[in-house]
């Protein structure tokens, strides 16, 4: 069968069977509403149905092609999205599948690096590209840089780490999943004591099983260019802030001097003529500063 999960096949067979023939291709607009009202997650927030578009939609090949943005999904591309995250449990319904989506979109690994240590943590999961796609991302980048990619090739090996090993070159190596222990392995190569298969503990996710194995596979550094980036990342943008917007009346005036007295210029302004006659007034100048940047950074840590 096209959709080896039980609980997908009675989806499918609900909404896409009609006359004894199935339908192997609907609009993706149209597949979503089902989709949440079916398994009753309706609606799925903005994250998971953004990921679930780039992981199960394509550009209509046919059928109103006249818009660009026409999307749809095929039964074989619903079969292999639950044989990524699948499967569908009849007790949680799809809330624990979409947890495995999101918890490999949004994975960002910490790099392996002491020098890169404090660089920004880039999302190391690319979805459904070729390994072709993955070669090309992956050339030119540093020994120890990695993505996370699906396989289409077959149900039981759903992940390929590619990578750049110690001797530069690029390779691919699949991850095998167990549905009956629902355990993740791979083999892994030492040079003390040659190959060994290495495996998760039960009902580990992949991103516990890439943490567990990514010091013996020399995984040091997410590549760059996941699409699924901008989907968490924007999350965090807050845009052009108002100091005023802030925080409340009084804490402004009470860190601006607006509460009254001569204090209103110790603000940490930054005129050129504003009066700074002593020590003292450079000293209170500094401190209210360092009040501020703290008042700021305490209000968008609230905030985000």
């Amino acid at each position: 069968s096209a959709i080896p999960d039980p609980l997908g096949q009675q989806f499918w067979r609900r909404h896409y069977l009609a006359r004894g023939k199935f339908r192997v291709e609907t609009e993706w607009e149209q597949f979503l509403v089902r989709f949440e009202r079916y398994f009753d997650v309706e609606p799925l927030d903005d994250r998971a149905v953004r990921c679930l578009e780039l992981l199960l939609a394509r550009r209509a090949a046919r059928l109103h092609s006249h818009s660009e943005t026409h999307r749809t999904v095929t039964m074989a591309k619903f079969g292999q999205f639950l044989s990524w995250f699948g499967p569908i449990d009849k007790r949680d319904g799809v809330d624990a599948l979409m947890q495995r989506v999101l918890s490999l979109a949004a994975y960002r690994p910490k790099p392996r690096s002491s020098k890169h240590a404090n660089a920004v943590r880039k999302h190391v999961f690319h979805g459904d590209i070729g390994a072709q796609d993955a070669e090309q991302m992956l050339a030119g980048q540093p020994k120890g840089t990695y993505l996370i990619r699906v396989s289409t090739k077959t149900a039981t090996q759903p992940f390929v780490i590619s990578k750049v090993n110690r001797q530069g070159l690029i390779n691919h190596q699949r991850i095998t999943f167990d549905r009956e222990r629902r355990v993740f392995s791979l083999d892994i190569v030492y040079s003390n004591r040659g190959v060994e298969r290495v495996a998760s503990s039960p009902s580990a996710s992949v991103v516990d099983f890439i943490e567990q194995v990514k010091g013996d596979l020399y995984l040091k550094y997410a590549c760059p260019g996941s699409k699924f980036a901008s989907i968490f990342l924007e999350h965090n943008i807050q845009g052009y802030i108002s100091l005023h917007d802030q925080l409340p009346d009084d804490e402004y005036d009470a860190l601006v001097g607006g509460g009254g007295g001569g204090g209103g210029n110790s603000s940490g302004s930054d005129d050129d003529d504003s009066d700074a006659d002593s020590d003292d007034d450079d000293d209170a100048s500094d401190s209210e500063d360092e009040a501020l940047r703290a008042a700021i950074a305490a209000s968008l840590a609230d905030s985000s």
